[in-house]
């Protein structure tokens, strides 16, 4: 019995090529997801957390659950899409899978003037797109004091200027989740850094004043509801109308109220719906209507009721 244990444990040992585990338990990160070149102009968010343990390439991995959500301008439709992407530790050194290998994520141990290349499109690129680290510091949140490493991206080709990055301990990068070079047109996958959470209650966030929460959109479509045309149809009705917009009214909030300014009825859309049929209880009369989003009003105007 002690001689399969043993055997079992140098098998599992074995297997996991003394891999650790590198994201905390209940690790989420948010960044912004924005892409502006057609066909695929998108704006959103895209969430990573993690989800469990799996075995990938001989190496037990943090198993990275992405939601990648965002609205599509040349389709005009909101997309979500999911996947996976799996790290581990060893020593001081991150490695993450991507194109069916691992590559060096983050190098703990790095000092100022050492290098190491970020994943690529092997079927596009050479060896040469790298982080060059320019200076070291660091990051206290709450109780956790967590290095810093001060970088510079390098790409394969000039489409790109050289970019300032910044990595920090735990949390990772403040740019994108996960580095990525497509040397046919060379960027960065998304950013910036939105939230970071975990388990063990440690908690970093960088909101700007258009983005007060990790996953909000609404400040994504905003600035086009505002030149565009919103409308609310028929008046007069019997209580039964419809509002329409050319975007999706997806957490922006429809107030009515009546020739007093009192508000008779509120609705906050949950949907990624472009229009929404609503029915109320309204006595005859004439109402005022307004859609606000962001803390503004994107659009207004009146209606009759008269049954």
């Amino acid at each position: 019995m002690k001689n399969a244990l043993l055997l079992l444990t140098v098998m599992v040992l074995t297997i996991n090529g003394y891999s650790q585990s590198w994201a905390r338990a209940g690790a989420t990160w948010y960044y912004t997801a924005h892409y502006s070149y057609i066909p695929y102009p998108v704006d959103g968010y895209d969430k990573f957390e993690k989800i469990g343990d799996t075995l990938v390439g001989g190496k037990l991995c943090d198993n990275i659950y992405e939601t990648f959500h965002v609205f599509n301008w040349q389709l005009n439709v909101w997309i979500t899409e999911h996947s996976n992407t799996f790290t581990y530790q060893s020593n001081d050194t991150v490695f993450y899978w991507m194109n069916n290998r691992f590559w060096i994520y983050a190098n703990y141990s790095a000092q100022v003037g050492d290098t190491w290349n970020f994943a690529r499109d092997t079927a596009s690129c050479s060896d040469s797109s790298y982080f060059h680290v320019d200076s070291l510091g660091q990051r206290i949140i709450g109780v956790d004091t967590l290095p810093v490493w001060y970088l510079t991206s390098h790409y394969y080709t000039a489409i790109l200027p050289i970019t300032q990055v910044v990595l920090t301990k735990t949390i990772g990068y403040d740019i994108t989740m996960f580095p990525f070079a497509n040397c046919l047109i060379d960027y960065i996958v998304w950013g910036p850094f939105r939230c970071y959470f975990d388990s063990s209650g440690l908690s970093y966030s960088v909101l700007t004043p258009g983005v007060p929460y990790c996953d909000y959109t609404i400040g994504i479509i905003e600035p086009t509801l505002n030149k565009t045309e919103i409308s609310l149809y028929p008046s007069p009705n019997k209580g039964t109308f419809t509002i329409h917009s050319p975007l999706p009214l997806l957490n922006s909030q429809l107030l009515i109220t009546d020739v007093l300014g009192r508000t008779v009825y509120s609705q906050t859309f949950k949907n990624s719906k472009a229009t929404e049929t609503i029915t109320i209880p309204l006595s005859d009369g004439i109402y005022f209507w307004a859609v606000v989003a962001n803390n503004k009003t994107v659009a207004k105007g009146k209606f009759a009721v008269n049954k």
